[in-house]
């Protein structure tokens, strides 16, 4: 057990403290419905399980509307019920619903991001760096970028590096390779693609080779 230490409101959210440490921060109308003042004694467990319960059909249905407009990781999801001021209870068994009802799944989420970037100008380091973002797990991450094979990603490298070399025309040499080795690598690709792309572009003439550096 322990005493209600503070309440606070702020735009609509009410902040509860026990004992001096937050416990919760909820909407003003789920307060209002898990009432508690200042001084009340309170079994923090009981409470939390309380306000799940309230919240848990409207925090399933916010899922659901979420849902669809595309599809979402499971971090995704936490972060978002979270922010509106939905508990951890709740939001947990929200999580467990859709995951056994194949609404949730970083599995094929990853699948499908990595497809949809196979034949677009990006290296599999930013795509792996944006699903880790999304709190997709390594292994899944790796399994999922199996599908870009060595070829695709050499193409979408020259493809790149033929887009981007205009803006380096002119300048120096070892500048120009410079800055847009430094672009590509930006964008996620390996330094062994990056160095076969800009080899192609000096066998198309659309960048000066390493030995003109010194002319």
């Amino acid at each position: 057990m322990g005493v209600v230490s503070e309440i606070k409101e702020y735009r609509g959210r009410v902040s509860v403290s026990v004992d001096g440490r937050l416990l919760v921060r909820l909407s003003r109308r789920h307060f209002q419905k898990c009432p508690l003042e200042e001084g009340q004694a309170i079994d923090d467990e009981a409470y939390l399980s309380e306000v799940a319960e309230l919240q848990y059909p409207e925090a399933y249905e916010a899922a659901l509307t979420r849902l669809e407009s595309c599809a979402r990781t499971e971090q995704d999801m936490r972060i978002a019920l979270s922010r509106k001021g939905y508990v951890d209870l709740a939001v947990d068994r929200v999580l467990m619903r859709l995951t056994r009802a194949g609404l949730l799944n970083d599995q094929e989420y990853a699948q499908r991001f990595v497809e949809s970037r196979t034949h677009r100008p990006v290296g599999r380091y930013q795509i792996s760096r944006q699903l880790r973002q999304k709190g997709v797990d390594r292994d899944t991450v790796q399994a999922a970028l199996e599908q870009i094979d060595d070829e695709q990603q050499q193409s979408a490298a020259l493809s790149l590096a033929q887009k981007l070399s205009g803006r380096y025309a002119g300048q120096p040499a070892r500048s120009a390779r410079a800055k847009l080795s430094q672009a590509m690598a930006r964008r996620g690709f390996s330094w062994d693609d990056i160095s076969w792309a800009l080899s192609q572009l000096e066998e198309q003439g659309q960048l000066n080779s390493e030995d003109d550096w010194d002319e």
